[in-house]
């Protein structure tokens, strides 16, 4: 009798409808609501893309860094030629400055003109006038004034 009891093959036209539907609807659950295996294959695709964007930021930053040590290389080595530069020029400055400082005095003594070296910069020229009545200051910016009126302004005055 047991052997009666065997089950035979499941087939569509064997199945009642209702015994159909609930397969239907068991392969439904297992595949909207995947079995453990599927949840941790899914969590680790996550990871490894997670884990792939940020290895891209790195390189992308590791570029950046490389880019700016090569820009600060190439900022030191003009540094360095214009620290080259600036001395040699100073030392050009101090080859000719003893000849200048004597014309410098000459025409001191003979105006009364005194510059004031320390106050002096790029942007103007500073100095005094002496004369009988007291010493007149005065301040002229060469970058805005033309040569031939600061010749005439500091003869003005001289001969005031």
């Amino acid at each position: 009798r047991e052997r009666e009891r065997e089950v035979s093959p499941v087939t569509p036209t064997t199945l009642p409808s209702t015994a159909l539907c609930n397969t239907a609807e068991q392969l439904y659950q297992q595949v909207s609501n995947p079995p453990a295996a599927d949840k941790h294959a899914a969590l680790v695709d996550q990871k490894e893309n997670e884990k792939f964007a940020v290895a891209k930021r790195i390189a992308a930053a590791e570029k950046e860094c490389e880019s700016q040590e090569q820009a600060l290389r190439h900022l030191e080595q003009t540094k360095g030629a214009l620290q080259v530069k600036k001395e040699s020029a100073r030392v050009d400055v101090r080859e000719t400055a003893p000849g200048n400082r004597e014309e410098i005095s000459l025409y001191s003594q003979l105006t009364g003109i005194k510059w004031n070296y320390d106050a002096s910069d790029a942007t103007s020229l500073r100095g005094y006038v002496v004369r009988k009545d007291g010493a007149r200051p005065f301040v002229v910016n060469p970058a805005t004034a033309s040569k031939s009126f600061l010749a005439n302004y500091l003869w003005d005055l001289c001969n005031n």
